[in-house]
């Protein structure tokens, strides 16, 4: 059984606004005894938004997913490097430019790093 719900959600945005704004038109006010009249512009506005946040929110979603899979599959891959990888990015240095005593700060770090998970 279809019900009217059914059809107002396939509404495109300006329909589904002209029809909330119908909907209000029949609401009677008991203090004035006459219709409630709002433009369907306003419902569109307000209805736009919403589209925009829950776009935007599930775009959000999908990028951090999409970067936790990659840094996931990347640390199996080799745990040494990526641990070392994200100290060069948390630390600034570019791995192409470390120097020494870097390479060897790296290398301690992580040994210390995996003496501490066992």
């Amino acid at each position: 059984m279809r019900k009217q719900y059914d059809d107002f959600t396939q509404l495109k945005l300006k329909d589904m606004s002209k029809s909330i704004s119908d909907m209000t038109y029949k609401y009677i006010n008991p203090e004035t005894d006459k219709p409630t009249k709002v433009p369907p512009s306003h419902y569109e506005k307000i209805l736009d938004q919403v589209t925009e946040k829950y776009m935007s929110d599930i775009t959000s979603r999908q990028f951090l997913v999409i970067m936790y899979n990659q840094l996931n599959s990347l640390k199996k891959e080799d745990e040494k490097y990526f641990q070392q990888a994200l100290l060069c990015i948390d630390l600034g240095i570019n791995p192409k430019d470390l120097r020494i005593n870097e390479q060897i700060a790296l290398e301690y770090t992580n040994e210390f790093l995996n003496e501490r998970k066992q």
